[in-house]
């Protein structure tokens, strides 16, 4: 067992293992040691009743979390960000017996979480409210420490939390004189990120930290290697001339980085200056990561295929690629006059499109059904 103080106002804490029990690190709430030292005996007492008699004896929130980041933390790729929030989440129910979260309990942490709301950033962010989205990943890093502690035989049942609804928000994208626009607002480094972005449709972090080594300049691609990647597999991306060119233009300022400000890498693309242009070229509100919504709509404004285009984002599932269905040119539209009630018997300003036609014809041997040079008339017969 060890004992230690932590903090300016001298508190001791206790630290100690019992096989078969979650690491115990907990404080005592006291300044007196000799206290500390009775606190932390009868704790470990517990500990060991319980492993070794089956004694009950609950675990806490802060002890299931601990447990969890030790055996697998290692396994996530943001376990920076998951730790902010668990951190949030275990200044707040540290100490509170798993048996005692609840639905309701978790909901009233969520109100408390959406009344702070996100505060101003460095770099001019103003604040702005929690949204739903933000929440459920909250809810989601205590789901996890639960169904963890349920694996581990500490919690008996898991409550059913609550998952917030995000809705469908409509997908922000550009014309292309309004991304024009936009790039001859931004200065030039930040201007040549845009205008690659919108090239390519690399998201922000793969773009900011794109090396040399990921560029062939003779075969006109690049790449993104699978331990870089969103779904952990590797992006072929394709050059065009614009994009070719923003590279040509900058392959002399850093050895390494494609992108840099100043001599070093791009740390963040929605700074004060991405703001300012926005402003300035009327296009409020927009995000750096609309960039990557606008390459794929124009993608599909020419026709891309959409299973094409979910290979070329990197997309892990089809129904993200589905998002920008609503955008493709209407094939289907030539079809519409299959269906018309009532027609003009005068000359049509159009000819029919053969593909009607085709489907016209195909119908000619059913009964009761007359062939029209540009529509449908039923003939009901009274034999």
């Amino acid at each position: 067992m060890r004992l230690y103080q932590r903090g300016t106002r001298g508190i001791w804490w206790a630290d100690f293992t019992v096989p078969g029990r979650p690491r115990f690190t907990r404080s005592s709430g006291t300044e007196d040691r000799r206290k500390a030292e009775e606190w932390a005996s009868t704790a470990q007492a517990q500990e060991w009743r319980q492993t070794k008699l089956g004694e009950r004896v609950s675990t806490t929130f802060g002890e299931a979390t601990r447990d969890w980041l030790v055996k697998h933390g290692h396994e996530c790729r943001s376990i920076e960000t998951i730790k902010t929030r668990l951190r949030w989440i275990n200044d707040r129910i540290a100490d509170k017996p798993l048996e005692q979260i609840s639905r309701r309990s978790v909901e009233a942490l969520m109100e408390e979480k959406k009344a702070e709301g996100v505060p101003p950033n460095k770099a001019g962010r103003p604040t702005k409210a929690i949204k739903p989205g933000t929440l459920n990943t909250y809810v989601a890093e205590i789901s996890k420490i639960l169904h963890h502690a349920r694996r581990q035989e500490w919690l008996s049942s898991l409550p059913a939390l609550r998952r917030y609804d995000v809705g469908t928000p409509p997908i922000r994208w550009l014309t292309r004189h309004q991304a024009e626009t936009l790039i001859a607002e931004l200065p030039a480094h930040l201007a040549d990120m845009a205008l690659f972005a919108l090239m390519t449709g690399i998201r922000e972090s793969n773009l900011r930290l794109l090396r040399w080594d990921q560029v062939d300049l003779e075969r006109s691609h690049a790449w993104i290697e699978a331990s870089d990647s969103k779904n952990k597999r590797p992006i072929n991306v394709p050059l065009n001339q614009d994009a070719l060119a923003i590279l040509h233009r900058r392959r002399n300022d850093h050895e390494r980085y494609v992108f840099v400000y100043d001599g070093h890498p791009v740390v963040d693309c929605s700074t004060a200056a991405w703001y300012k242009a926005v402003k300035r070229a009327k296009l409020v509100p927009l995000r750096w990561h609309d960039l990557r919504h606008t390459w794929a709509s124009w993608h599909v404004q020419q026709g891309t295929p959409l299973p094409v285009l979910q290979q070329l984002g990197g997309w892990s599932s089809y129904s993200m690629v589905l998002r920008y269905a609503h955008l493709a040119p209407d094939h289907t539209a030539v079809y519409a006059a299959a269906t018309t009630l009532r027609y003009n018997d005068a000359t049509p300003t159009e000819e029919v499109p053969e593909e009607i036609t085709q489907v016209l014809e195909s119908l000619v041997p059913l009964d009761g059904i007359e062939l029209s040079t540009f529509a449908l008339r039923m003939r009901c017969s009274t034999d």
